[in-house]
């Protein structure tokens, strides 16, 4: 069966996106399955915002030292709050002084790999999880600081507490987390014949032989190859698949903000945040290609 789509080039049948917010368009999407009833956002229904309360023991002068950038950090208006927020910790303990150190993100991690023997800074951030991972086991337990300041963990969720652990040490606190979202056209998935994405976290996912299985990455890989369909109707499972006339993708990652996602249905092209909206790297039976 030849399982495209004329409307969209490059078709797409997963869409990651990680987002601080998102609004919904109106209209009623392509084919005959209908779609999931809108919930309208009401923030009085979220949970009350942590409460952090806190203090900072007694410490002598320090000439202290922040590395950036292993996550965002260096763009050219973030600057100027990291900057103040340097300033600001030398106003509020005179004799002290915070340096600012940026090092672009494509060099960051060599750069500190050279420096955490013999002269490693005290704080890097901010920090993604790239970079956290970069440096596994290396990251200061801040369990007995956080206990000297009084600092409590017990306002925040035990599983988000236990996100930001390496091998037991405390190297983190929640702070500014956003979600992960999974966006995705329900007629791809009627048309391959497959269960739709799981709507609840933990949820398992049912295969099209009727197993259920974790819904993790592993997974969605597979969902991905039998939505992804070249220009003779093959996925990405199916002997003879050409991976160089792809006419249908089955996942593509994109971060950050939806223009990127809207540039696939024929959005103006921008040039925010240093990328081309239409311009993205997607991975797909262990291939990377531009598109």
């Amino acid at each position: 069966m030849n399982r495209r789509s004329s409307s969209i080039q490059p078709a797409l049948a997963l869409v990651a996106t990680v987002i601080l917010a998102a609004s919904a368009c109106s209209g009623q999407p392509s084919g005959s399955v209908q779609p999931t009833p809108r919930n309208t956002f009401n923030p009085a229904t979220l949970p009350p915002v942590a409460q952090q309360t806190f203090h900072i023991p007694e410490f002598s002068p320090a000439a202290l030292r922040w590395y950036c950038c292993l996550g965002t950090g260096e763009d050219a208006a973030q600057l100027p709050t990291e900057k103040d927020a340097a300033a600001g910790f030398a106003t509020k303990y005179p004799g002290s002084s915070l340096k600012l150190e940026i090092t672009t993100y494509d060099s960051a991690v060599d750069a500190l790999s050279t420096q955490i023997g013999p002269n490693p800074p005290d704080i890097a951030g901010p920090v993604g999880i790239g970079g956290l991972a970069s440096f596994k086991g290396q990251w200061t337990d801040l369990t007995p600081y956080l206990t000297n300041s009084s600092y409590d963990l017990g306002v925040y969720e035990s599983a988000t507490v236990d996100f930001f652990k390496q091998d037991g040490a405390q190297i983190g606190v929640p702070f500014d987390l956003y979600p992960s979202m999974l966006w995705y056209k329900r007629d791809f998935f009627s048309e391959a014949g497959l269960a739709e994405p799981p709507h609840q976290f933990g949820a398992k996912y049912k295969m099209a032989d009727g197993t259920e299985v974790e819904w993790n990455y592993d997974t969605l890989r597979q969902i991905a190859m039998k939505l992804t369909v070249d220009k003779a109707g093959k996925d990405a499972t199916q002997a003879g698949f050409n991976p160089s006339k792809i006419d249908q993708w089955g996942f593509e990652p994109q971060r950050d903000v939806l223009e990127g996602m809207g540039a696939f249905w024929g959005a103006a092209p921008s040039r925010r945040h240093g990328r081309r909206p239409g311009s993205s790297s997607t991975t797909v039976s262990g291939k990377t290609t531009s598109s």
